[in-house]
C-alpha cells in the first residue's frame, strides 16, 4: 500500500463517526421489512441496509411458549460486522504497516552499510550475501508499499 494511500485511509477514518460501530437487526419482528443497520455505541444509525439487493432473510424460534419468530439479513450483518470491525483496526493497520515499512527500509540500509564494511575488508562473499539480503528486503518494501525503492548509490 503506497503512502498516499496509507494517509488517505487515515484521513477517512479520521473524518468517519467515532466508534465503536455495531451492527443490529431492524424490524426483526416482520420477515418483509428486516434489515441491519451499523449503529454507533449510543445507538445512532450510521448507515443501513434496508434497501439492500443482497438481502438474504433469516428466521430463528423463540424456545419459550411464546415462539415469536425473529429476522434478519444474514447477508447484511455479515457486511455491516465487517465494517464495523474493519472501522475499529484501521489505525492498528495503517500502524502496524507503517511501522513494518520503515523496520524494512532500516533493515535494507543496514545491510547497505555492511557491504561497504565487506568491501573494505575485501570479503566479496558476504558483500554478496548482504547484496542479496538488501535486494530482497527492498524487493518486498516495494511489494508492500507498490512504488519502486529508491537507493541512494
Amino acid at each position: 500500500m503506497t503512502p498516499e494511500k496509507l494517509n488517505k485511509l487515515e484521513q477517512l477514518y479520521k473524518e468517519s463517526t467515532k466508534g465503536p460501530w455495531e451492527s443490529e437487526a431492524c424490524n426483526p419482528c416482520r420477515q418483509d421489512e428486516a434489515y441491519q443497520a451499523l449503529k454507533t455505541e449510543d445507538g445512532k444509525t450510521i448507515a443501513d441496509c434496508c434497501n439492500s439487493e443482497l438481502i438474504e432473510i433469516h428466521r430463528d424460534y423463540d424456545d419459550d411458549e411464546l415462539g415469536a419468530v425473529h429476522y434478519w439479513d444474514e447477508t447484511g450483518r455479515k457486511n455491516l460486522a465487517f465494517i464495523a470491525a474493519a472501522h475499529e483496526h484501521v489505525p492498528e493497520l495503517i500502524g502496524n504497516t507503517r511501522m513494518m515499512i520503515d523496520m524494512l527500509e532500516k533493515s535494507a540500509d543496514t545491510f547497505r552499510d555492511l557491504q561497504d564494511v565487506f568491501r573494505i575488508k575485501r570479503i566479496p562473499k558476504w558483500v554478496y550475501a548482504c547484496e542479496l539480503a538488501e535486494t530482497a528486503i527492498r524487493a518486498a518494501i516495494e511489494k508492500a508499499t507498490g512504488e519502486k525503492e529508491q537507493v541512494s548509490p
